[in-house]
């Protein structure tokens, strides 16, 4: 039995980004996973935008945070208008919340996630906005990529063990 995968040549990149945008979310879900349960919101958003914006910043693409967490002066996040990628490749738009649930992963109860959406332009659904509009784009015909974070539960027999169950995903 083959177990060859065959990618036509016209959606080699939408396969590739479709698998990065995977990955970049995982990333941010680690990295926030890394402080769940110790009380610390901030520090957990920070860890999960961090790493998000750094496997942004390694991929092929002319991207650009359409849905982010504020404007510039507002947010030291992902700020709406901030360009990520290698500034080669697709122009995308890109729609990220790098921690949703950040007091779940700070108080280490389940449910909270890192999550993405990328459209690619030229898309048939509606034009790229020109310069200084501030239309909300039509996410309808993209990827989109979440990541659970894992929570600790005690290990059952002995106290100061952890095994990691998974919250859902």
């Amino acid at each position: 039995m083959s177990t060859h995968i065959s990618v036509p040549p016209h959606a080699l990149l939408e396969r590739i980004l479709t698998l990065e945008i995977v990955r970049v979310t995982e990333r941010a879900a680690v990295s926030s996973a890394r402080l769940r349960g110790h009380g610390n919101e901030k520090a957990a958003d920070q860890a999960a935008v961090d790493a998000m914006r750094r496997e942004l910043n390694k991929l092929p693409i002319e991207g650009t945070i359409v849905i982010g967490e504020g404007e510039r002066d507002e947010a030291p996040m992902l700020f709406i208008g901030e360009k990520v990628g290698l500034n080669a490749g697709p122009q995308v738009d890109i729609a990220v919340d790098p921690l949703e649930g950040t007091t779940l992963c700070a108080k280490n109860m389940p449910g909270s996630f890192s999550t993405m959406a990328m459209r690619t332009y030229p898309s048939p659904c509606s034009p790229k906005p020109t310069p200084g509009e501030t239309a909300t784009p039509d996410f309808s015909t993209i990827r989109v990529a979440n990541c659970m974070l894992p929570t600790l539960r005690k290990a059952s027999g002995s106290g100061t063990q952890a095994n990691i169950e998974a919250s859902g995903g």
